[in-house]
């Protein structure tokens, strides 16, 4: 048994692991529900409470919860209660308008802002296909003026926020592996299908080939990390004369990659359509003024500890010898792209990356 076979296998079977995983994760995860917590007027980032939730799997839609009380003697001059979320990061957000440092990148992406009172019941946040893994949230109340102020700390009032997830994961039985053809039928009964492909090292550029057995128009909508639809995916293709191909690229490692394959026209469905489709990582996909862009390679670095200041050397392999390292280097026949991907973990509420570039001219 070659060492390819025994791979394709292990594989398989973390991909059974991890899909097995999934299900045991249907309906509501009664783990993200918060009850009661005391939120506080706006002064800076540590009167703001932080929360945490997990989508454990992909989802259509996501639904945050709220309900809000009030405790002791409260007037009812309130003040606007704000519920910010945000996948993957903690939300950035200056409600006093705070200045950031010059070089600080403020704009975030998917900041989802919820701001509400009391007259607002039971507020909802609801998300089309969420992004899998944390989503943080950001709460407080804005500062009221100084005489309602002075009121509610004679009165002794407290505010209190409720929230909690809810979500249906949603089973992706079609699980695609690398240079392992997968057959796929779309039925008149079952005109759309969902598929997922798990990353991993050295996967960073893919190509995705398939071939159908009718020439009817066929759409394939793909998403990085949650489920695409007709408003929101990454990449679309539309298969034409039974042949197409989608090229992905500029992928970490150990994520997973979700498609959707439809066909819209039924009346194409009268009889079965058949397809075979097969993920290849290839070394050029596409080239620029004929230059060829070649993989790059990627580089992942991990924050386990804490440092002030943490001096990491970039180098580029040199690919005619493997085991040397040499710079980065651009000529008339060769274009390559490097990345590099920070980490750290989720206690993490801010830093700073530096880069000091030397060039020279060969």
């Amino acid at each position: 048994m070659t060492l390819e076979i025994l791979l394709t296998k292990s594989l398989s079977i973390e991909i059974e692991r991890l899909s097995k995983q999934i299900f045991c994760f249907l309906g509501r995860d009664f783990g993200q529900h918060y009850s009661r917590i005391r939120i506080f007027e706006y002064d800076g980032y540590s009167d703001a409470k932080f929360l945490k939730f997990n989508i454990h799997g992909p989802t259509k839609v996501a639904n945050w919860s709220l309900t809000f009380a009030t405790e002791g003697k409260c007037s009812n001059q309130f003040a606007n209660i704000h519920f910010y979320l945000q996948s993957g990061a903690y939300p950035l957000t200056a409600p006093r308008n705070e200045s950031f440092p010059q070089a600080y990148i403020t704009s975030r992406h998917n900041l989802f802002k919820l701001i509400f009172n009391q007259t607002l019941i039971n507020p909802l946040i609801q998300i089309n296909s969420p992004s899998i893994g944390t989503w943080f949230a950001m709460t407080f109340i804005d500062r009221l003026s100084s005489t309602v102020e002075s009121k509610m700390a004679k009165t002794g009032c407290n505010f209190y926020l409720s929230t909690w997830l809810d979500y249906q994961v949603v089973p992706i039985t079609l699980a695609l592996i690398l240079n392992e053809p997968i057959q796929i039928e779309l039925t008149y009964n079952k005109p759309s299908i969902y598929a997922s492909y798990y990353t991993l090292i050295g996967n960073s550029r893919i190509i995705i080939l398939s071939e159908w057995s009718n020439d009817c128009d066929i759409i394939i909508l793909v998403k990085t990390n949650s489920l695409p639809n007709l408003s929101l995916y990454d990449y679309k293709t539309v298969c034409k004369n039974k042949t197409c191909s989608i090229e992905i690229d500029q992928l970490s490692a150990f994520i997973w990659i979700y498609f959707q394959i439809t066909v819209y026209n039924l009346s194409c469905l009268t009889n079965p359509i058949h397809s075979e489709i097969i993920i290849r990582s290839t070394e050029c996909l596409s080239s620029v003024n004929n230059f060829c862009i070649q993989s790059y390679p990627t580089r992942r670095i991990m924050f386990n500890y804490y440092y002030d200041f943490l001096y990491v050397p970039i180098y580029a392999t040199d690919r005619l010898n493997r085991g040397s390292t040499s710079s980065i280097t651009l000529n008339e026949k060769d274009s390559s792209i490097y990345s590099y991907e920070f980490i750290v973990d989720d206690r993490n509420l801010g830093g700073t990356l530096h880069f000091d570039f030397e060039s020279r001219i060969a």
